[in-house]
């Protein structure tokens, strides 16, 4: 619990930029808005005169608990996301949580060459082109996220949002307070700093 508190208390001081690239993700991005905020309304459907003998919430808040998502732990939270292409309405959906979202802020890059990023660029990983295009998207995300985050001692989150899993804030705080000043990379395969998964101090990478 000790490494715990110590990140709990770093974090309360300190900006976390999580950045992820998106393309055709919109069934996962409110598990990415979960992973984020807390629940941002509880009772969704509140009833002034509520049934004493009420039925199960067939859709029952995924996230109820605040210790579930990032933003509580954290004095400034940022979230930036590069997102090229998508037809299935995920630059849409990222563009309402940017709107809805309070206490912290959500930015979808813009590209300056195509509004809305519409690049026309092949499907991810299926050609040698196409991987190499990733790091392309990534370059520019970690360029957006430079250009906009004044915090010289945030630290970064890459996450993978496509696989549409849940992360830990206490792991994340649990791995701050044994490392508050490395890069972690939670795959154990990628340890380069803004590699997928790694959590790392944005003054490595030449901002401040």
């Amino acid at each position: 619990m000790l490494h715990v508190e110590q990140g709990v208390a770093l974090a309360a001081s300190s900006t976390i930029v999580v950045a992820a690239l998106a393309r055709d993700i919109l069934s996962k991005v409110e598990l990415f808005r979960l992973n984020v905020e807390a629940s941002p309304n509880p009772n969704p459907n509140p009833n002034p005169n509520p049934n004493p003998n009420p039925s199960p919430d067939p859709n029952p808040n995924p996230n109820p608990n605040p210790n579930q998502a990032l933003v509580p732990f954290w004095k400034t939270t940022e979230v930036v996301v590069f997102e090229n292409d998508s037809v299935d309405g995920t630059r849409e959906a990222l563009a309402a949580w940017a709107a809805a979202a309070v206490g912290y802020t959500v930015r979808v890059v813009e590209c300056e060459e195509s509004p809305g990023c519409r690049l026309k660029h092949g499907i991810w990983y299926h050609s040698k082109q196409g991987q190499n295009q990733l790091a392309v998207y990534r370059n520019r995300l970690l360029e957006d996220v430079l250009a906009h985050t004044s915090d010289p001692k945030a630290h970064l989150l890459v996450m993978d949002v496509d696989l549409g899993v849940s992360i830990s804030p206490l792991g994340v705080l649990h791995t701050l307070g044994i490392l508050p000043n490395a890069a972690v990379a939670a795959s154990g395969r990628s340890p380069k700093p803004t590699s997928v998964g790694s959590l790392v101090r944005l003054s490595w990478l030449g901002l401040g």
